[in-house]
């Protein structure tokens, strides 16, 4: 198994450029750097280092494997923090419709964000009926959707968190006094006057 010591210690060789320097940070020999070099040398199977006096290059294969080790050691590094993290972290999935991305959802993901940095939002534009689907799907954590009046499957843990008053607006041909029956008996206006004014 490889010793991340050793990597940290060809990590600061390149670093500093000399093995003596590195020896000196430390607190080691000379010639324990030397053999951790050597000992990562030979597990990798590359020639790291080359020496020219007391000055020490890396090598191409060296080169090319130094961001791939400054990574190991980052995320070894970072493992103590995660594991004692309370932080939510990953991936959070919401559907919006065009006038919630444009209205209430920039101030929803400003909140998101500051709360919780470690969490990466992605949205998906759409409309309600398709939202109610992708939940129930597992293609979406959340959506902001709106409620229809005709009937749709919900899921399971919808809550209401915002009423908007809408104006529907509608041509003399459409008949009916009454603004619910207007929608109802002619569902297709009643949901593109819906999904267009809150979806």
């Amino acid at each position: 198994m490889m010793n991340t010591n050793f990597i940290r210690t060809f990590l600061l060789v390149h670093q500093l450029g000399s093995m003596a320097q590195a020896a000196r940070k430390l607190n080691v020999t000379h010639g324990t750097v030397a053999q951790q070099i050597a000992a990562l040398e030979k597990e990798i199977g590359v020639t790291l280092v080359a020496r020219a006096g007391k000055t020490v290059h890396v090598t191409e294969a060296g080169l090319r494997l130094l961001d791939r080790l400054m990574l190991i050691i980052n995320e070894i590094d970072a493992l103590p923090g995660l594991a004692n993290s309370n932080e939510i972290r990953g991936e959070l999935r919401i559907g919006a419709g065009n006038s919630v991305l444009n209205s209430i959802l920039p101030d929803i993901l400003s909140l998101l964000v500051r709360r919780y940095p470690e969490v990466n939002v992605v949205v998906q534009p759409g409309v309600s009926p398709d939202f109610y689907r992708d939940i129930e799907n597992g293609n979406l954590d959340a959506a902001i959707a709106i409620e229809h009046l005709m009937p749709c499957p919900k899921p399971r843990n919808g809550f209401c968190f915002a009423k908007s008053h809408l104006c529907c607006l509608r041509p003399k041909c459409i008949t009916g006094k009454n603004r619910h029956s207007c929608c109802v008996q002619n569902p297709s206006f009643a949901m593109t006057i819906i999904a267009g004014a809150a979806s």
